[in-house]
């Protein structure tokens, strides 16, 4: 794996406050997080805890280059990643790059395995997301929406905005803002940026 600029403790705790509120936005409808509303996030969706082992994990690959400091590290989180993997039925690619604000839908049932995924992305349930027999991986922009149930592989590039809908199949790049369905997966509308 190339060596990615510095991961701060800073930005991994930045990160999952933006996990977080992301969750309460499009659960509770709230523009903030209070206690309570993180409070009941944390206790109530166990998918959260593997997000938030996943940001860990990642952090530990970026910022550490000794294995045995990895090592050790990564074993404190190894039963709960293995553990929270098995409740929610998901799995996240530990080397995959997943920008802050990421929302996996409550009942899980996915996999996630881009090479990169921009910020404030939204995953419903029973998502895949993997590699071709290539081994090319998808690479993914700014607020993402990907429907249930669909299955995107390849070394596909998906554009910002793009809005993915349920049960879609896609092995093609999407450009920004369109709304992609089906299978396979076709552009079936253009939509405005949000400013």
């Amino acid at each position: 794996m190339k060596q990615e600029k510095l991961y701060p403790f800073s930005r991994l705790i930045n990160d999952l406050k933006a996990d977080l509120l992301s969750y309460v936005k499009k659960l509770y409808n709230l523009e903030r997080v209070s206690f309570w509303s993180g409070l009941k996030i944390i206790i109530r969706f166990p998918i959260f805890w593997l997000i938030a082992i996943y940001r860990y994990n990642h952090w530990i690959d970026v910022q550490y280059r000794n294995n045995i400091i990895k090592f050790f590290l990564k074993s404190l989180s190894f039963v709960g990643r293995h553990t929270f993997a098995i409740i929610t039925k998901s799995f996240i690619l530990q080397n995959a790059d997943i920008g802050p604000g990421l929302c996996i839908a409550p009942k899980g049932g996915v996999t996630i395995g881009p090479q990169k995924m921009g910020r404030g992305c939204f995953v419903g349930e029973n998502v895949t997301i993997g590699r071709d027999r290539f081994r090319r991986i998808p690479e993914f922009g700014d607020f993402v929406k990907i429907g249930s149930n669909s299955i995107i592989y390849g070394g596909v590039k998906i554009g910002n905005g793009v809005i993915i809908k349920e049960s879609t199949v896609l092995t093609k790049s999407v450009p920004d803002y369109c709304i992609v369905q089906g299978n396979p997966g076709k552009i079936v509308k253009k939509i405005a940026e949000n400013k």
